[in-house]
């Protein structure tokens, strides 16, 4: 059992969202290391050391310390902001640093990671995040802010003893975000998986900022065709709803309407999205549970040919993903 002393944190996954955490778990006197993946990673950090934010009334820079995963020593605390399909290959990395008291806090966009790494790593002790703040890379550990939002955290499966969750989200609390801690946090994920079904992928489609996509009839009969479909099958799988996620995506479209999404940026810079674990995961369970999601699956069809034009235009271009996880 941990004892009640300042925790030491690593974070792996230093894009956008770990670099953020990075710097308020930090600010708030919290013991923070980046964990990067290989050596031109860690030398490009070194040489300034810092992690940028960037919002709206102010630029600050924060001091962290970076290691290479593999690295020794124990990881007591570990929050995971890679790309849902890197966490598995992030856990491998680091699992000789992890032991039985260790916490692994995963913070992912989609669905579907955290059976994986229960089946996998059935011995950790993990807990699920999903968060509204916006954020997004300038330039290798420096990170625009888009809007600090709630961010809510659960326990997966029981997959930890309460006091403990109890404990870590204590800890969390200390960073001065907005943070609730959610027994059951699926109406959360299911909540978020709308938002990452409609928003994400048509911005990338249509390479516009979030809130270009409720300007047209087109495009709000579209978020309301995808979202119902995900609204049915939540249903089957007996999650509460509690307002409907047409307009919970119509909403969030408002509030962040000057906003690029995270799969517009991966699509830009030629990356791997997460669509497998968002609308992917909508159309298994879809097959699953024998109800028919059309439109998530006409919307994937025309995203992998995007995805696969992106990642050839940017073949032969600079792309420095490789060191942020």
């Amino acid at each position: 059992m941990h004892k009640d002393v300042t925790p030491v944190w690593h974070i792996l996954g230093a894009g956008a969202m770990g670099c953020l955490w990075a710097y308020y778990l930090k600010s708030a006197g919290h013991p923070t290391t980046l964990l990067l993946k290989n050596c031109a990673a860690l030398e490009r950090f070194l040489s300034t050391g810092n992690i940028t934010i960037n919002s709206a009334t102010s630029l600050a820079s924060l001091p962290v310390r970076a290691e290479l995963t593999t690295q020794k020593g124990n990881i007591d605390y570990l929050l995971l902001t890679t790309k849902a399909y890197d966490v598995i290959p992030a856990l491998s990395a680091v699992a000789h640093r992890l032991h039985p008291n260790s916490v692994v806090i995963l913070m992912q966009n989609g669905m579907g990671i955290a059976e994986q790494v229960c089946q996998q790593f059935p011995e950790l002790n993990f807990l699920l995040a999903t968060t509204t703040i916006g954020a997004h890379r300038n330039a290798p550990f420096c990170i625009t802010e888009a809007g600090l939002g709630p961010t809510y955290l659960g326990n997966f499966a029981q997959c930890m003893d309460p006091n403990l969750a109890q404990q870590v989200y204590n800890y969390l609390c200390e960073s001065n975000l907005d943070i609730s801690f959610e027994p059951n946090l699926n109406a959360r994920l299911w909540q978020k998986l709308a938002i990452s079904c409609t928003i994400n992928p048509l911005t990338a489609i249509l390479n516009c900022k979030n809130g270009e996509l409720i300007k047209s009839d087109e495009g709000i009969q579209l978020i309301k065709a995808i979202c119902d479909e995900v609204e049915t099958i939540a249903q089957a799988n007996k999650i509460a709803i509690n307002q409907p996620y047409f307009q919970q995506v119509l909403n969030v479209a408002k509030q962040t309407a000057e906003n690029y999404s995270s799969m517009w940026q991966d699509i830009q810079r030629g990356r791997q999205t997460e669509i497998q674990y968002t609308n992917g995961f909508v159309i298994q369970q879809g097959e699953n549970l024998q109800v028919e999601t059309p439109t998530n699956q006409w919307l994937i069809d025309i995203f992998n040919q995007l995805e696969e034009e992106s990642s050839q235009a940017h073949t032969h271009e600079k792309n420095y993903s490789d060191y942020l996880h």
